[in-house]
């Protein structure tokens, strides 16, 4: 008996210290592979960013929700009736406390936005839309009706969500009064299970109120006007057309991946000519750069999908970007709780 169980104890162990060596290779593996070249060219102009200013906002919590009359704002991931104000011209700090209906919702799902003299708290599980001004920082509930899983307003009456309908997440406008939802059936394309294959980042361009869509897994952007009328598809200057990732279904019934997926582009931001992508891969001009101590930036025109430029911004405090966003001419990059302003240089002309 004590030899069964002691054989059957030696298996156990043998197949987790297995499955264990198993994983870490895995991830290596995806970890070479992200850091190798993937087959095009970046172009570099001299000092594209410059570092100006570094400001100290006190929590990793934070992220960009907007900007309104000189002052850049940011909502909170643990505090969603927090907000705080950064004035740019003075670089003074202003907290705010938003006053919120008593209502549950998920906190670490809520996201502030901020559209002109207009604030948004959107939370997509439970889901819930509220809706106030930046003078009176009081939020009324606007709609509990439709789930999504991102959200961006670009009206005080209209936002664009991301939304899954149970085959594959798919973008969609959202009117609250009267309550309207018009979705864009073939604006997203799904590659593998329809959810985790079509992770990116939404915006919203601030004055000419164009949607942009930015993979994650792959390289595709998309372009639409808030109708769906007029849409175009472009590409990253990398190579990477398909996800490359493997799923696996749970005995629960969930999906998670079997290893770590080849992220493409880790994060972006937009101006309402320029979207700028904080790529993931190496160039065949970078084969002698690491990075895992700098970020590229790439820049691609939004009139024409054009590729423009890159830039390299090093981690600041061994921390790599969480968020980036664009206020004129200074790029303004999150690195945990150390907000790093830098001015952007572009060339007269573009590469040709």
């Amino acid at each position: 008996m004590k030899t069964s169980l002691k054989k059957t104890l030696l298996l156990i162990l043998s197949t987790l210290g297995l499955a264990t060596i198993t994983m870490i290779a895995l991830f290596q593996i995806t970890t070479l592979n992200r850091h190798q070249a993937q087959g095009f060219v970046r172009y570099y102009p001299p000092h594209l960013f410059s570092p100006d200013t570094i400001i100290d906002v006190g929590y990793n919590s934070y992220y960009p929700a907007g900007y309104y009359r000189d002052t850049l704002y940011f909502g909170n991931t643990t505090d969603p009736s927090h907000m705080l104000g950064l004035a740019l011209t003075t670089l003074d700090t202003i907290h705010n406390q938003l006053t919120l209906p008593n209502i549950p919702f998920s906190i670490g799902n809520a996201r502030l936005y901020v559209l002109e003299n207009q604030l948004f708290l959107t939370e997509g599980h439970t889901p819930l839309i509220l809706s106030g001004t930046v003078k009176e920082r009081t939020l009324y509930v606007m709609d509990t009706l439709s789930y999504f899983q991102q959200a961006k307003p670009y009206s005080s009456n209209h936002l664009m969500l991301k939304i899954y309908d149970g085959s594959q997440s798919r973008l969609a406008r959202k009117q609250l009064q009267p309550s309207n939802i018009k979705t864009a059936p073939h604006l997203l394309t799904k590659q593998q299970d329809g959810l985790f294959d079509m992770d990116g980042q939404l915006h919203i361009t601030p004055t000419t109120r164009q949607l942009v869509y930015v993979y994650r897994y792959r390289n595709t952007i998309v372009l639409s006007d808030t109708t769906f009328t007029h849409t175009q598809t472009y590409h990253t200057i990398d190579t990477i057309t398909k996800v490359q990732m493997e799923l696996v279904k749970l005995p629960n019934h969930q999906t998670k991946f079997a290893k770590p997926p080849l992220v493409v582009n880790k994060n972006s931001a937009v101006t309402d000519s320029i979207l700028f992508v904080h790529s993931a891969l190496k160039s065949n001009n970078e084969e002698h750069m690491s990075l895992t101590s700098l970020s590229v930036i790439d820049l691609y025109d939004l009139n024409n999908g054009h590729y423009l430029y890159s830039g390299y911004i090093p981690n600041h405090n061994r921390q790599s970007i969480s968020y980036l966003y664009i206020v004129g001419q200074q790029l303004y990059a999150l690195f945990g709780s150390d907000l790093v302003c830098y001015t952007i240089h572009l060339p007269q002309q573009p590469p040709l």
